[in-house]
């Protein structure tokens, strides 16, 4: 379940919807592409009011599955390059979301170094199999940044372990299962 699950869950008790009674959340962690189409199919055929795509995998699915129920895609790569939305402010169809912002990692790099001057080493914590975290070409920044950057791929938070201190003298990758 992600994370950000619960803050949905909260905003909408406050808003008056209570799981069970008049909404329900089906939330599925999808492992590949035949697993979503089949998702959507099934979406398709229960009559849901609203889809929320989380990955490009899912979108995909369901821009193939439907053109009539709401979707909204979170955390999928440039959808307009994908040929998923005509464009971002008006994607048509029944297709809507968020993407991340290709310049927000410089942004936050910039931000580091506003607040900590002297900055030299940074810890990124990404999944970069993940192709919106590989897109934010961490090599890059790092070099841009004239600091150790050191990312560590990480697959699922409860399998990260701390050994101890890490010292870099440039941008390296570890994975983290």
């Amino acid at each position: 379940m992600p994370p950000s699950l619960q803050a949905l869950r909260d905003g909408l008790r406050e808003l008056g919807y209570e799981e069970g009674k008049n909404i329900t959340l089906d939330w599925r962690n999808l492992p590949d592409e035949e697993a979503a189409n089949v998702t959507a199919r099934e979406f398709l055929r229960d009559r849901v009011d609203l889809i929320v795509a989380g990955e490009n995998q899912t979108l995909r699915a369901t821009k193939a599955a439907t053109t009539e129920i709401p979707t909204v895609f979170l955390h999928v790569d440039d959808p307009v390059a994908n040929g998923m939305v005509e464009s971002y402010s008006r994607p048509g169809g029944n297709l809507t979301g968020f993407v991340g912002q290709p310049d927000l990692p410089d942004k936050r790099l910039q931000l580091f170094k506003e607040v900590v001057p002297t900055l030299r080493t940074v810890l990124v914590l990404a999944d970069l199999r993940d192709p919106v975290s590989r897109s934010c070409s961490p090599r890059r920044i790092a070099r841009r940044a004239r600091s150790a950057w050191t990312y560590w791929s990480v697959r699922h938070p409860r399998r990260l372990t701390w050994s101890g201190s890490s010292r870099s003298c440039g941008p390296a990758t570890r994975t983290a299962s």
